[in-house]
C-alpha cells in the first residue's frame, strides 16, 4: 500500500496544477524527446498522488502550447484524471525502464522509494 502525505488543501493543490509552459521551452523538451514514452501524473480530489505509463503523448500546437495524450475512458484511473484538473507529464529518459514498469504495473506502489 502507498504512504503518501496528501495535499493539505484544494487551494495548495490547484496551485500546483496549471503552469504555464513557454513555447519556447515545449518546442526545446520536445525536439530531444525520442522515447515516446511518458509518465503522467496528477493529484486526485483526496489529495494523493496518482500517475501512470503514456504511450500516446503527442505535441499539438506550440502557441498556445499544447500537448495531447490518450487514456481509454474504460480505465480504472479515467475519471480521476478527468476531474483533477490538471496533469503533470515527465519525459523519460532512456535509462528509465523500471520506473516505466512500475508506472504500467496495475498493482505497483507508483510512488514509494521515488523522488517525486
Amino acid at each position: 500500500m502507498e504512504t503518501v502525505a496528501p495535499i493539505d488543501s484544494k487551494e495548495d493543490q490547484d496551485a500546483e496544477l496549471l503552469q504555464p509552459v513557454p513555447a519556447a521551452d515545449l518546442r526545446d523538451a520536445m525536439s530531444r524527446f525520442l522515447t515516446g514514452v511518458t509518465i503522467v501524473t496528477t493529484r486526485g480530489l483526496d489529495g494523493l498522488p496518482y500517475g501512470l505509463t503514456v504511450n500516446s503523448f503527442n505535441s499539438v500546437s506550440l502557441d498556445p502550447p499544447l500537448v495531447l495524450w490518450s487514456l481509454d475512458l474504460r480505465h480504472d484511473k479515467a475519471e480521476l484524471f478527468r476531474r483533477s484538473g490538471g496533469f503533470t507529464v515527465n519525459i523519460m529518459a532512456g535509462d528509465s525502464t523500471d520506473l516505466i514498469r512500475r508506472f504500467a504495473a496495475s498493482d505497483a506502489e507508483r510512488f514509494t522509494n521515488t523522488d517525486w
